[in-house]
């Protein structure tokens, strides 16, 4: 596994809306309808980080979920981190489709 530079972390995330760099991580705020709703995001995105054993940082406010992630032993990005990003947007799509506004 090895670190991605700049151009390619763009490439990546030209089709993942939302999602920025900042220095080694990536970021995304989601809003969701309630608070509840974003507990169910939160669980499905726990579970997922469980089954890559790749842990985002995960903030919740009410009904607001920020997600962020670095690979931690390599302080940067990496396709692993690209990987749970596009996965976190499935996991929104498949709950709350167009709802979700992240």
């Amino acid at each position: 596994m090895s670190l991605l530079n700049q151009d390619e972390i763009k490439n990546k995330l030209k089709d993942l809306p939302g999602w920025q760099q900042d220095e080694q991580f990536l970021r995304k705020e989601f809003v969701f309808p309630t608070f509840t709703d974003a507990m169910v995001f939160v669980n499905e995105v726990a579970q997922l980080a469980e089954d890559m054993n790749h842990h985002p940082d995960i903030e919740i406010h009410h009904n607001t979920v920020k997600l962020s992630t670095t690979t931690y032993d390599l302080m940067g990005v990496t396709d692993k981190d690209i990987e749970i990003v596009k996965k976190a947007q499935d996991i929104e799509k498949s709950i709350f489709g167009d709802l979700g506004r992240g």
